[in-house]
């Protein structure tokens, strides 16, 4: 009986040499930017990666996730020097896409065939994805019986939104939350209705704004102590690399002070966090819980995929979290690097103890006045 793969990936050739097996099933094709997607029987997702290794590990991610809780395999296909690094992420295995037909079909024969006595790999965020009871159990009580109460709340603030502007009460949006899942994130509509198409153009004002600077190429190496990367297109120095990227991880974080684009209504809900709580809505789905880390816009996450700081993904989505109610959180001081280490801190360490401290501090903070 032939083994079922699915093929997701760029490379005609990859795919030829695939389809030609006379041990592999290859059911279908699609590119590494679809949604990823297996059936029952699929017995292994063959995953070819290409670019950058930080988009590289984003598609791992999103590829473990389609296949978590079913009997399908990662394989990955890739460039040789990273063969080890994708080990890590406990796949089944990783081959240089060069490799000959033979050698992989017979090294994924053997290791399905003693699957049962290999360890399956499992994503490190399953823990994300399987919440404490207390956890799951206090999110909807407590979910419930606040939509309850705030129901008038609701009734009044969708008909002030109404009555501003038109368009939709409630607004929708894609994010990000635990183990890279993706989700659809519900609001009350702050701004007007063509605030997202205004993003790009605003992100120059942007918060978290960093000078980014342009390195300087060199096709040979200077007389300067400095030390340098190789790159395509020449040498760096490296001190000037890592300050590039260091700019670019810090605009991962798109906060824009006074915001033209948030109507007289949304500058008193989003003050008071009114705005929030539709997503209670998302707590009794199992998108979210009370407490957790703040799920992100899709082009922030995948900024965040790096082994640093994809750690804050561990933790469940959250309506509201560690550093909302940290006193600097309310300041323009408090840095988007010290935001992301406080979500590394309550992914590593949260309770149940700590989850009511947090929804205890949560009034007073949502009170607190903050443009932004």
């Amino acid at each position: 009986m032939k083994i079922k793969i699915k093929y997701y990936g760029n490379n005609a050739a990859v795919y030829k040499r695939l389809s030609e097996s006379k041990i592999f099933d290859l059911s279908e094709r699609g590119s590494i930017y679809d949604r990823f997607r297996v059936q029952k029987d699929t017995q292994c997702l063959f995953l070819q990666l290409d670019g950058n290794y930080a988009r590289q590990v984003f598609m791992i991610q999103k590829a473990k996730l389609a296949i978590l809780n079913t009997n399908t395999e990662l394989v990955i296909l890739g460039n040789k020097q990273h063969l080890q690094e994708y080990l890590k992420y406990e796949i089944l295995e990783a081959f240089d896409f060069h490799s000959a037909l033979s050698r992989i079909e017979g090294r994924i024969c053997f290791l399905l065939e003693n699957k049962s006595s290999l360890k399956r790999g499992q994503f490190a965020s399953d823990k994300a994805l399987r919440l404490p009871i207390w956890k799951r159990v206090f999110d909807i009580v407590f979910a419930s019986l606040a939509l309850i109460f705030l129901s008038p709340v609701f009734a009044l603030t969708a008909l002030f939104i109404r009555l501003e502007s038109k368009g939709p009460v409630f607004y929708s949006s894609k994010r990000v939350g635990a183990a890279y899942k993706v989700f659809d994130f519900y609001k009350f509509r702050s701004m007007y209705p063509d605030a997202d198409k205004r993003v790009r153009e605003l992100m120059k004002e942007g918060q978290y704004k960093s000078e980014s600077k342009e390195v300087q190429i060199y096709l040979e190496v200077d007389s300067s102590n400095s030390t340098l990367l190789i790159q395509d297109d020449g040498l760096v120095k490296e001190a000037d690399y890592l300050t590039k990227k260091s700019a670019e991880e810090e605009r991962a974080f798109f906060k824009l002070k006074n915001d033209p684009r948030i109507t007289k209504v949304g500058r008193i809900i989003r003050n008071t966090s009114i705005d929030e709580l539709p997503q209670l809505l998302n707590v009794l789905k199992g998108d979210m819980s009370i407490v957790g880390n703040r799920p992100l816009p899709l082009y922030e996450a995948e900024k965040l995929t790096t082994d640093i700081w994809s750690e804050r993904f561990l933790a469940p989505a959250g309506l509201t979290g560690l550093w909302q109610v940290t006193q600097r959180a309310k300041s323009t001081n408090m840095s988007s690097e010290e935001r992301k280490l406080l979500d590394i801190q309550y992914a590593q360490h949260f309770n149940f103890l700590d989850d009511m401290l947090i929804i205890l501090k949560t009034l007073p903070a949502m009170l607190q006045r903050e443009d932004v």
